[in-house]
């Protein structure tokens, strides 16, 4: 077995365990939910979880985007939905940093971490709309060149 396939395997089974087996974008909306929750009221108990959250969140995203890249049919349908019906919404809501820094008792340092995690949400979020849109088009383009088997074969993108 090449390192690729290994590789491409690894990928399969993170992206499988970390978002679930049946929609593998609802963990995601699960970690989404619980950011939005703890930025929302934020608590000194909670300065290093929301921190590992994001971490996590941003992990999973890139999980996603490396899967996104073998184009499968069914798993762009369902970022498709995830596109259309939410996205992040923990990027979606305004920001007050004093409010944070002083709710979660951070110093300057640990604002800085949370800034830099925050941006890479945020490049993550606009890397899985290029390569959504990249893994789209070359999706149609396959179909219209090798045509689909029959009408129920032809996927809406």
């Amino acid at each position: 077995m090449e390192s690729c396939d290994v590789f491409v395997i690894f990928l399969c089974l993170s992206v499988h365990m970390c978002c679930g087996s049946i929609d593998k974008l609802r963990f995601l909306e699960t970690v989404d939910d619980r950011i939005i929750e703890l930025l929302a009221k934020p608590k000194k108990r909670n300065a290093e979880f929301i921190l590992d959250q994001i971490d996590l969140y941003n992990h999973c995203l890139f999980n996603i985007i490396e899967i996104m890249r073998l184009r499968t049919p069914d798993f762009l349908e369902t970022c498709r939905s995830f596109i259309d019906t939410r996205g992040p919404a923990c990027i979606q809501q305004p920001i007050d940093e004093q409010y944070l820094k002083q709710g979660f008792d951070w110093n300057d340092e640990k604002l800085y971490e949370f800034q830099l995690l925050f941006t890479q949400t945020f490049n993550l979020w606009d890397l899985f709309l290029e390569t959504f849109m990249t893994a789209k088009v070359d999706y149609r383009t396959y179909v219209a060149t090798e045509g689909p088997v029959s009408d129920e074969d032809d996927v809406k993108l």
